[in-house]
C-alpha cells in the first residue's frame, strides 16, 4: 500500500469516526478517533492543504466536543 492509500484510508476513518460521534460518546472514543488523528498527522509533510484543515477541524471538534455534520 502506498502512502497516499494509507492517508486516504486513514482520512475515510477519521471522517466516519466523526459523523458517528465516536467523539462525543466516551473517554475511548475520544482516544480513538485522536489516535487515527495521529496516524494521519504523522503524514503531515505530504498532506494536501485541504487534508490539513480537515485534520485541524477534527482536532477541534474532539478538542470542543462539538457535533461532525
Amino acid at each position: 500500500m502506498n502512502v497516499r492509500m494509507k492517508i486516504q484510508t486513514r482520512l475515510e476513518m477519521l471522517e466516519t469516526q466523526l459523523k458517528a460521534g465516536e467523539h462525543l460518546r466516551s473517554a475511548e472514543g475520544v482516544i480513538a478517533v485522536l489516535m487515527t488523528i495521529g496516524a494521519v498527522s504523522k503524514f503531515w509533510r505530504v498532506l494536501t492543504d485541504e487534508e490539513r484543515d480537515f485534520v485541524n477541524a477534527a482536532k477541534m471538534a474532539v478538542e470542543d466536543g462539538l457535533e461532525w455534520k
